[in-house]
Parts: structure tokens; sequence; C-alpha cells
């Protein structure tokens, strides 16, 4: 198994959880869910003052998202704080032959899934749309005036 952390003193707590284990798996205090639809599994984990989100996922994009996040917070665009990610795990490969690793983030405060905040879904915010859209347009310019391009 191979642990990358960014800050390894201020995340300690992370090298106790049951990384060989699959995430749907995982019984650890402070484990919950994350609303929303997922394409993997993802997981919150709050310990003391942090908040975590775990994804499991394969571990080529374990590796690529982990290093794209870093990318963005080093050209101080707003992004997920990476905190580390699981890869080599001690446990049989998936049906399609890739390792599952894991990305932990921290998690972003009152931050809410896309979903929810598209359809405004018990959400009481005059010009939500408007809003989201400006932020998002906003967002789009940020990153390519960084030099990021799709």
């Amino acid at each position: 198994m191979r642990i990358q952390l960014v800050s390894a003193a201020e995340h300690t707590s992370v090298v106790q959880w049951p990384l060989t284990a699959p995430l749907d798996d995982w019984q650890i205090d402070g484990m919950h869910s994350v609303m929303g639809l997922h394409r993997h599994v993802v997981r919150m984990v709050e310990t003391g003052e942090i908040t975590y989100v775990v994804k499991e996922l394969p571990d080529d994009l374990a590796e690529r998202e982990f290093r794209l996040l870093r990318t963005l917070a080093e050209l101080g665009l707003p992004t997920a704080e990476v905190v580390g990610v699981v890869t080599e795990r001690d446990r049989d490969d998936d049906e399609r032959g890739h390792a599952e690793g894991l990305l932990i983030t921290r998690h972003i405060d009152y931050s809410l899934p896309y979903r929810v905040v598209l359809s405004g879904r018990n959400l009481q915010i005059p010009y939500l749309g408007q809003r989201v859209l400006d932020a998002l347009a906003g967002l789009l310019v940020r990153l390519h005036l960084a030099g990021v391009y799709w």
C-alpha cells in the first residue's frame, strides 16, 4: 500500500483508518454517507475539528485527481483541499482489473452537491439560478486565465 499525505503531521488520524478494506465496508466513528449521486463510493469522516471526504476510485484516477487538486491549489485557484491519496492497496483488483485507490480531501464547510444547488430543491435563495451561473462562469474564466484548458 502506498500513502501520500500532503501534511502528515496535520492528518495523523488518516493512517488509523482501515485503508486496505473496501470503503463500503468501513465501520469507523464519525463516518457518514455523502448526499447526492456518485459514480464512485464516497464517504464523509468527521474527526475532531476536521471533516474529510474519502472517495474510492481506480488508482490511476485517484493519482490524477490528487495531482490536479494540488496543481490548482498551487495556482491559487479555488479547489477542495487535498489531504492525500492511497494507492496499491492490499486487496484484489476489481472486476475491471484496476486496483481501487482512495482520494482524501478536506470537506468544504457549507458545500452542497451541484445537483441540489441547480435543482433549487428545498433552497429559498433569491435569484439562485442566476447566481450559480455567474459563479460558474467566473470560475471558468479564472481557470482559463490560469492556463487550464480542456
